[in-house]
């Protein structure tokens, strides 16, 4: 479960701060009724360097403050209320009742991007609210620990599937693989050599429209195949085949394959969910094609959408040149090898000030001298 701390030393004043990624996501499909059993979604994540954060305070007032995104919502969660599916707070809320908060708790949660952006959204913000909060109450929960609690706590009060790769992939950071199959997962880390890391990075371009901002992710998913009399199965097969070769390229430092095979899965994608073609994101995707990426992924939602290609260096100014007037800002794009983590921090009084004086610091290790 996780290693037991001392709190014998924590007063008022203590706070804590955890985060985990965002994630790209490669060969993201929902299942039909029909398929979901004998079809095996292989999915490729990328944790990249934006972080959903979850900061928890003590403070004296009645009922738990929650503040969310700028937004300030003030809730008293108590064990008799019940978190509502598709509500913009569900998912807080659900992880507030687990961990029975009534009172005397400020949480604010952060996510770095506009609502409905997608990102692994939902994932992180799960996975880092509940490495914040059992922390604060004395648990130092293990990463397989953090996503069991994690899925666990979506199936049973808000009907998410029983697991998620976004939950892993979180938790854990890093390139990864995950194979979902009727509800089963199997997670494993990709295992790329620096060099190819490295060109992988330095390939990778994130496009979003507008700016990053804070706001509040609404209760959203990643888009799925249609419904199951308007399917097309075999689609479907072929985009599961394409997606499980996605791993073996990356593997095998093939990048202009990987390109390739992203380019195929967007095709096939389109087919699936019957686009014409018209809409801004296959627009921009077809102008950075021509300007030179070899393929890509992209998600629409309601306030925003993104773009990731993978381009080669060379071409890209080309691309960024093209999709600026078209309203897409480039976005910085770091991958990251950490997953989910938890700072503690505390009071701390320097030597010769005063008892008021509004100075913190992180906890030092033990056998570190503190800041001069």
């Amino acid at each position: 479960m996780g290693s037991r701390r001392d709190l014998s030393d924590r007063g008022l004043e203590s706070l804590v701060i955890s985060r985990a990624p965002l994630l790209v996501s490669f060969g993201v499909v929902g299942p039909t009724p029909k398929t979901q059993r004998r079809l095996t979604n292989q999915v490729v994540s990328l944790a990249i360097d934006y972080h959903v954060y979850t900061i928890i305070a003590p403070n004296r007032s009645e009922g738990m403050r929650m503040i969310c995104g700028g937004q300030d919502v003030l809730s008293s969660f108590v064990t008799a209320s019940e978190p509502v599916p598709g509500d913009a707070m569900a998912l807080p809320h659900a992880i507030s009742k687990h961990f029975d908060v009534r009172d005397g708790l400020s949480v604010f949660l952060a996510p770095p991007v506009a609502p409905g952006l997608g990102l692994g959204m939902l994932g992180s913000l799960a996975v880092t609210m509940i490495k914040g909060l059992s922390y604060f109450f004395g648990i130092d929960m293990e990463p397989k620990d953090v996503v069991e609690l994690a899925c666990h706590i979506g199936t049973r009060d808000l009907g998410y599937p029983a697991h998620s790769h976004y939950q892993y992939a979180a938790a854990y950071g890093g390139i990864s693989s995950s194979s979902v199959r009727a509800n089963r997962i199997s997670y494993a880390p990709l295992q790329v050599s620096a060099v190819t890391h490295q060109a992988l990075e330095q390939g990778l371009m994130l496009f979003c429209t507008g700016g990053p901002q804070v706001a509040w992710p609404h209760s959203v998913s990643e888009p799925v195949a249609g419904p199951e009399g308007r399917t097309d199965v075999r689609h479907l097969e072929v985009f599961h085949s394409l997606a499980s070769k996605l791993s073996t390229a990356l593997g095998d430092g093939d990048l202009e394959r990987f390109g390739d095979l992203l380019h195929r899965l967007w095709l096939t994608r389109a087919r699936l969910d019957g686009r014409s073609g018209d809409s801004p994101v296959d627009l921009a995707y077809e102008v950075a094609r021509k300007h030179g990426a070899l393929g890509g992924h992209g998600r629409s939602g309601d306030d925003a959408a993104y773009l990731v290609f993978y381009c080669p260096k060379a071409n890209q100014a080309a691309v960024e040149e093209a999709l600026l007037p078209m309203g897409w800002q480039r976005w910085p794009l770091m991958l990251t090898g950490t997953g989910v983590q938890v700072f503690d921090m505390m009071s701390w009084q320097p030597q010769g000030l005063s008892s008021d004086a509004p100075w913190r610091r992180f906890s030092i290790p033990e056998g570190v001298a503190p800041p001069r």
